[in-house]
């Protein structure tokens, strides 16, 4: 729901977070967009994708708290567009699109007292778990084995 006045812009630059990067269209609000339900279609052009495979787009909404979740969508290759029917109430901020096995999020463990992330959430086979500090970095990932 739109209460008062609230701007929408487009930007042409994607979201990139860690090596997962979305199409370069990203719409957001400058107001949270609150208890929406119904269908979300999300246009792109060719052009954008960033070597995304059409077949594996899907939505991707920011949250209040900067978060991003995926929604698998129906994509329609002919028409350029991704779309999502939202049967609960969701609230975000932007929207766009990236790969389905690649989502935007990073979650910080405890992002006030450490420099600690385990990315992506959600994650279907695989977590990466990175940790800096001043003088260094580690980057270690699980695979779930089958």
């Amino acid at each position: 729901m739109i209460n008062g006045a609230n701007d929408v812009s487009r930007s042409a630059t994607a979201v990139t977070l860690g090596s997962n990067t979305s199409v370069s269209r990203v719409y957001s609000s400058a107001a949270l967009l609150s208890g929406f339900t119904g269908t979300l279609t999300f246009s792109y052009l060719e052009g954008e994708l960033n070597g995304i495979a059409e077949v594996d787009l899907v939505l991707e909404l920011q949250a209040s708290d900067d978060s991003w979740t995926s929604y698998p969508g129906t994509v329609d290759e002919a028409n350029n567009t991704v779309s999502y029917t939202f049967n609960d109430a969701v609230s975000f901020k932007a929207v766009t699109a990236s790969a389905a096995g690649a989502t935007l999020t990073i979650e910080g463990i405890n992002p006030a007292g450490s420099s600690i992330f385990v990315y992506p959430n959600p994650t279907s086979n695989r977590i990466y778990i990175q940790a800096g500090g001043w003088d260094c970095i580690s980057r270690c990932a699980f695979k779930r084995s089958t």
